[in-house]
């Protein structure tokens, strides 16, 4: 070192400039590639999560149908239990 020249130093300090830059771009393309990894891999997981809860609302519709259906056929059971409470009630005043 104590040879060279200031302009050889110069040189050597801007080719080490220039190495570290190549070095953090590099980086950065690492970073970037891990982070559209990690986005593909969430856009994956929301897609399969949205698919779960489109495929769970579709069952708790049909489960809502049934239990109206029930309630229906709940109130007509109701509605007959009343009506042959007031037709016997009926007979024991005859």
């Amino acid at each position: 070192m104590d040879e060279l020249s200031i302009e050889q130093l110069e040189k050597r300090l801007e080719g080490a400039r220039v190495q570290r830059l190549m070095l953090r771009i590099q980086y950065q393309q690492a970073a970037n590639i891990k982070l559209a990894a990690l986005g593909r891999k969430s856009r994956d997981k929301l897609r399969h999560q949205l698919e779960m809860f489109a495929k769970e609302l579709s069952t708790l519709d049909k489960c809502i149908s049934k239990c109206t259906l029930r309630m229906e056929q709940v109130n007509i059971t109701k509605n007959e239990i009343s009506y042959i409470d007031d037709a016997i009630e009926e007979e024991e005043v005859i």
